[in-house]
């Protein structure tokens, strides 16, 4: 077992800060070269001031985007099962998913671009199986989005060794899924595990029987939202 190494506690999520770093220098540059540069030619003022402002907006923009506030679970024991992801329950069913490798009770969470797309463990345990596969990118909230979308499935087996699946799905316009954990690491729940940049989709895997504490329409945030509860042994 290998103790995954835990993010580091910022506002910013660690996957974003090379594109705000980016965007920040880019609006320092172009700031100072249209403040240092005076220049007569309404064109050069123009594309300038334009350029500066466009730069200032990206950067607002990035800040919020990667945003990654702090988060506490509402609830916890073995038997609690916290939202892997900000966003709204799609669909809550029983599935028979040979990814997953059991039957499930499966929750499906549209995150959409003005989510935070930071991903949590939604329980505590050592990571059994990490498959990545590259896919289509359909529009998140159908559901063909879940087989032919590029994801990534983690599946996580708790200390009371039941096993607790969960699903990063790219949409139409978040083409990135970033995870930073392999097979035998340790998660705690609420533990940050990576991100799915702009949009996509989340799918949490219970084993059948769970009580599934959500409903479709209900808004769900990631290390905060129960969603369910395991059935202990």
């Amino acid at each position: 077992m290998n103790e995954f190494v835990k993010y580091p506690n910022s506002p910013i999520a660690a996957d974003g800060l090379l594109i705000v770093g980016g965007a920040l220098v880019l609006t320092v540059v172009f700031f100072l070269f249209f403040w240092f540069f005076p220049t007569s030619n309404w064109a050069v003022k123009i594309t300038g001031g334009g350029l500066a402002f466009a730069s200032l907006v990206f950067l607002l923009f990035s800040l919020w985007f990667f945003r990654d506030p702090s988060r506490t679970p509402e609830q916890t024991g073995p038997d609690v099962v916290i939202s892997a992801a900000d966003g709204e329950v799609l669909k809550v069913e029983t599935v028979d998913d040979v990814r997953f490798g059991e039957k499930a009770e499966k929750i499906s969470i549209f995150m959409s671009p003005f989510n935070v797309h930071v991903n949590r463990a939604p329980v505590a345990g050592v990571v059994e199986k990490v498959e990545y596969v590259p896919g289509t990118f359909f529009v998140a909230s159908l559901d063909k989005a879940s087989t032919d979308n590029e994801r990534n499935l983690v599946v996580i087996k708790t200390d009371k060794g039941q096993r607790v699946g969960f699903l990063q799905i790219a949409g139409l316009v978040a083409r990135r899924i970033v995870w930073h954990i392999k097979v035998n690491d340790r998660l705690e729940i609420g533990q940050r595990y990576g991100m799915i940049k702009f949009g996509s989709r989340m799918e949490i895997f219970l084993p059948v029987g769970s009580q599934i504490q959500v409903k479709p329409g209900d808004r769900v945030f990631a290390g905060k939202t129960v969603v369910g509860r395991l059935v202990l042994p």
